[in-house]
C-alpha cells in the first residue's frame, strides 16, 4: 500500500509513503492506492474517478495490472519519503600492480545514485598491503571546495590503511551501506611489497538506486 501526496494546483504527484503523513490538506491530497508507480515517470491523480495517469511517457490513464515492472530490483527503500529500488550492480576492473611501487587504481562511479556494500581484490599476494578511500567528484560536488584552491576529486574519507591482503584474494563486506553518486571515486592504493609485478583483478559491490 502506498500513501501518494498530491498536489491540488496542478494533481501532480509529489512524494510516495508506505505511512500516513498527513500533509496540510489545503495544499495536497494523500491518496491510499494499490497503483505501481514507475520511478522514472510523472503521474497525476484524477479525482473523478481515482485513477492516476502517467505524463512522462503517455498521457491515458494506466492500467496498473499492465504496467511492467523493472525485473532484478532486490530490495525496496524509501528516499525522501519516495519509494526507491536497489539494483545488484557488481562491477570489475584489473590493473597491474608494479614491483616495489605503490599502484593507484580508480573506479569512477557511473551511476547517478548507488551504494557500495564491499570490494574484492583477486591476485594479490600476502604481504602486499592496500589502502582503501572516496574521492568527490571532479567538481566537488560533496565537499563544494573550490577546485583552483582544493584540486578535483578531494578526497573525502580513507577507510583502509596499510589493510593486510591475504595469499590471491582479499576480501572485505561492510555491515552497512555508503552513498556515492556518479563521477565519485573509489580508490585503492596497492602497495606490492614482493618484488613482483602482478595484474589484480577488483570486483566492487554495488547496488544503484533507481
Amino acid at each position: 500500500m502506498n500513501y501518494v501526496k498530491v498536489r491540488k494546483t496542478d494533481m501532480l504527484v509529489v512524494t510516495l509513503s508506505t505511512t500516513a503523513q498527513s500533509p496540510d490538506v489545503n495544499e495536497f491530497l494523500e491518496v491510499s492506492s494499490e497503483f505501481i508507480f514507475n520511478q522514472n515517470n510523472d503521474y497525476r491523480y484524477n479525482q473523478s474517478d481515482s485513477t492516476f495517469y502517467d505524463v512522462g511517457t503517455k498521457s491515458e490513464v494506466v492500467n496498473p495490472s499492465a504496467q511492467v515492472i523493472s525485473p532484478f530490483g532486490s530490495k525496496t527503500i524509501i528516499v525522501d519519503g519516495v519509494e526507491r529500488k536497489l539494483f545488484q550492480r557488481i562491477s570489475g576492473k584489473q590493473q597491474s600492480a608494479i614491483m616495489n611501487v605503490d599502484t593507484t587504481i580508480d573506479y569512477v562511479i557511473p551511476y547517478d545514485v548507488c551504494k557500495i556494500t564491499g570490494i574484492e581484490i583477486i591476485g594479490c599476494k600476502h604481504l602486499d598491503v592496500v589502502d582503501l578511500m572516496v574521492l568527490d567528484t571532479p567538481t566537488n560536488t560533496i565537499s563544494g571546495l573550490d577546485v583552483p584552491t582544493y584540486g578535483a576529486n578531494y578526497q573525502l574519507d580513507q577507510f583502509g590503511y596499510d589493510v593486510n591482503v591475504s595469499n590471491d584474494r582479499f576480501n572485505h563486506q561492510s555491515k552497512y551501506d555508503a552513498d556515492l553518486i556518479k563521477d565519485m571515486v573509489v580508490r585503492i592504493i596497492y602497495k606490492e611489497k614482493n618484488a613482483m609485478t602482478k595484474t589484480v583483478s577488483i570486483n566492487y559491490d554495488l547496488h544503484e538506486v533507481i
